[in-house]
């Protein structure tokens, strides 16, 4: 179930999407139903289920995820 769900197909490119920001850690793209003028989904490469999931080792990550979003 993991290894198929429409996020992870995007991030490899298996689905088309709209991407505004990419590297080795996220993908950000447009939501092809947005319910906001701009909504863009930010996801990590690395599947994280649920916030239950979350491991100390991905703080980095999060952060990384924080620092794209503030971008965008």
């Amino acid at each position: 179930m993991l290894a198929d769900n429409i996020f992870l197909k995007i991030a490899n490119k298996q689905i088309p999407a709209r991407i505004l920001h990419e590297d080795d850690q996220c993908v950000a793209f447009h939501d092809i139903n947005p319910q906001a003028p701009v909504h863009v989904l930010i996801i990590p490469r690395k599947v994280i289920p649920t916030h239950a999931d979350i491991k100390p080792e991905d703080r980095e990550l999060l952060g990384h995820l924080h620092l794209v979003a503030a971008q965008r």
